[in-house]
């Protein structure tokens, strides 16, 4: 199987899983990190499943419904899933999408053997892209949480030689 290297969020190289290239596709523009993929294997898994933010995130053990719901959007955007608006409620629910190519390019994706070298490596790739994520919203988080003069603090510290700029 072809399988290609690409440079990822830590600065290493990893494989970029299959060398299929609607995987390939599906993997960096789509479904790119951990979350978005349990959602789509939920729907893989359960076709007819229609939700809101709140029971993808239980279904799935998140704690946060809101960037269950984020990933929800994003994924809907895209066009793996399908978005409808409840009326009266403002409530979106989401489904899987009904384009037959997008339907394809998740069925390729989690039809992979779970024992295979290509279901690891796709597992890698996206844990490492989930984590990568993860640090940047706990360090936007702590700046935010920070006194103003304690976030020129973390600045300064963050860039010891800043003066020298300027």
């Amino acid at each position: 199987m072809n399988l290609f290297a690409v440079q990822r969020d830590f600065g290493e190289i990893v494989d970029n899983g299959p060398g299929d290239v609607d995987l390939q596709h599906l993997l960096s523009t789509q479904v790119d990190d951990l979350v978005k993929y349990q959602v789509v294997r939920l729907l893989y898994e359960h076709p007819d499943v229609i939700g809101d933010p709140s029971f993808f995130a239980a279904a799935l053990g998140f704690h946060s419904a809101e960037y269950t719901r984020a990933s929800l959007e994003e994924l809907a955007d895209c066009g793996v899933l399908h978005k409808e608006l409840c009326q009266g409620s403002n409530k979106s629910l989401y489904c899987f999408s009904n384009d037959p190519v997008m339907r394809e390019r998740i069925t390729k994706l989690c039809s992979l053997e779970p024992k295979s070298p290509q279901y690891g490596q796709v597992l890698r790739l996206l844990a490492g892209r989930s984590l990568r994520r993860a640090q940047k919203r706990a360090t936007h988080k702590s700046r935010d949480d920070l006194p103003s003069e304690g976030k020129r603090d973390v600045q300064q510290r963050a860039s010891p030689h800043s003066h020298l700029l300027h």
